[in-house]
């Protein structure tokens, strides 16, 4: 689920409106915001517990300029996630607001930019806390849940409806080229082989 959370927070990304570039940087929003984007509403960002105004739920960049998305909202995340970075010191911090100047959020800043995406990656490997690396979407379609689940269908995402244990719904159909059901239809309002001959001949089909 966390490796989840972290494709649904790139999605949300996607969908944001554009940012200056001051801004253009990957903001978490709250999962059921996806459907309010979609709707064409602006969401707020940083305002909000789930959006990134809180240092316990939040994405942050690190030494190579990938980020980690730390989702340690509950306290039995957020302490294992202090445990595991040797920061116990911000263990009553988690719901401190992450704005520039506060003391809990300049150091998390500070903490992920010592090391790389893949390093905090492996740090944080098996940690109970939250704490994944944001994913490209190439990488997030070559994972390990994504494989595990059989959500490819070929190079392209397939559905993701389990029909019945086993079943999945339809997937893997390429899209049909220009004119692909052109004779099918043709034939359904009346037109037999000859007269599609001379339509297609003529250009016209």
């Amino acid at each position: 689920m966390r490796r989840v959370t972290c494709i649904l927070l790139l999605v949300c990304a996607l969908l944001a409106p554009a940012a200056t570039a001051a801004e253009r940087r990957p903001r978490p929003l709250p999962r059921l915001d996806v459907t309010r984007l979609l709707a064409g509403e602006s969401v707020a960002r940083g305002t909000g517990d789930l959006t990134g105004g809180r240092v316990s739920y939040n994405l942050y960049q690190t030494a190579d300029g990938g980020y980690m998305s730390l989702a340690a909202l509950e306290p039995e995340f957020w302490q294992a996630f202090c445990g595991a970075v040797g920061r116990m010191d911000l263990a009553d911090q988690g719901m401190a607001p992450a704005v520039a100047g506060e003391p809990a959020y300049d150091a998390l800043c500070a903490l992920f930019r010592t090391r790389t995406r893949q390093e905090w990656g492996e740090t944080l490997a098996g940690v109970d806390a939250c704490c994944e690396p944001v994913l490209a979407l190439g990488e997030a379609l070559a994972s390990a849940p994504v494989q595990a689940l059989g959500m490819l269908a070929g190079d392209l995402p397939g559905s993701p409806v389990r029909l019945s244990p086993g079943v999945r719904g339809p997937g893997g159909l390429a899209a049909p080229s220009l004119g692909h059901h052109t004779a099918a239809i043709l034939a359904e309002l009346g037109y037999d082989e000859g007269d599609v001959v001379r339509l297609r001949t003529a250009g016209i089909v």
